[in-house]
């Protein structure tokens, strides 16, 4: 049976996410609720709310998001380009479309150790910032990552190295709880070449 507030929810976090920039959709779904007065077993999962995204920016965003998703792809295949060594994967708002104003192009890695990444970055001589990102592996165990995170143009580009035998799986969405897509670089390159 539908449930009005629910749907209002999903909407107000949507568009939080959409014009305040916010990138955590449980700050998003707490701020909605909290403004909505909404009660218990009213909140929205992440993939109604991922739904209420796309809806938002197909039809009150739909020209700055194309050109937003096209810089977001253009920027990973440059990074996957630069990062080519260790078999890159394109994930996140490249894929699957969310390219919000606050975005980051999100690249996997899977390097023989996680300082690999450290230094080609140096050897490049682009500065990074290192953070940590949370993971769940599809046994169900939280994983912790680290991630070199820097500017390329506007666009924040988050990389994460994993490791080599990591490639056969892959962490679980916090959208859907569904093995997150990866794109290779040749999967990007068809994206890019689809018309807008």
């Amino acid at each position: 049976m539908p449930d009005p507030l629910r749907d209002e929810i999903a909407r107000e976090a949507a568009r939080l996410i959409c014009e305040q920039g916010l990138r955590d959709f449980g700050q998003a779904k707490a701020k909605a609720l909290s403004s909505l007065g909404g009660g218990r077993g009213a909140a929205p999962s992440n993939q109604e709310i991922a739904a209420c995204v796309h809806e938002y920016l197909r039809v009150f965003d739909h020209q700055a998001w194309r050109a937003r998703l096209l810089e977001l792809r253009r920027t990973a295949l440059r990074a996957m380009q630069l990062c080519r060594d260790y078999q890159p994967r394109a994930v996140g708002a490249v894929v699957n479309e969310l390219a919000t104003l606050r975005s980051p192009v999100q690249v996997h890695l899977f390097c023989p150790y996680d300082e690999a990444l450290d230094l080609l970055l140096d050897e490049q001589q682009i500065p990074f910032d290192a953070i940590e990102r949370r993971y769940r592996h599809p046994g169900g165990q939280e994983l912790r990552r680290p991630v070199c995170a820097f500017v390329a143009g506007e666009v924040e580009v988050e990389l994460t190295p994993f490791g080599e035998d990591d490639l056969r799986w892959s962490p679980l969405s916090p959208l859907d709880g569904r093995p997150m897509t990866r794109w290779t670089e040749a999967e990007l390159r068809r994206a890019l070449a689809e018309p807008a």
